[in-house]
């Protein structure tokens, strides 16, 4: 599940280790579709998905980065693929544009 942290989303980041290589690995971010690293080293990998998830809550408006970070699903540790483990990602968030409020009638 994603949280919230001031200007921050977190996300869970699965990694999952190469059966041939364990020096490298493959990382996704759960409940976000398409948010997965080509297999790397973990800190390159876990950089490359950073990257990914600031891009694309850049590109999204922030009605739908709440909702991105707010359905990420939840993974128990008895859920999760043989040798592999889950990582938080802190990402920055777009600056909101102030709200303007109306004077009351």
């Amino acid at each position: 599940m994603a949280t919230v942290r001031g200007q921050q989303v977190c996300f869970s980041v699965l990694l999952v280790p190469d059966e041939d290589d364990s020096g490298v690995c493959r990382v996704s971010v759960p409940g976000v579709d398409g948010c997965i690293s080509s297999l790397g080293p973990p800190h390159a990998a876990l950089e490359s998905v950073a990257a990914a998830l600031e891009q694309l809550l850049r590109s999204l408006p922030e009605e739908e980065q709440h909702s991105l970070s707010t359905e990420q699903p939840r993974i128990k540790p008895n859920e999760l693929p043989r040798g592999s483990r889950l990582e938080r990602v802190c990402v920055s968030t777009p600056a909101l544009a102030p709200v303007r409020s109306e004077p009351a009638a």
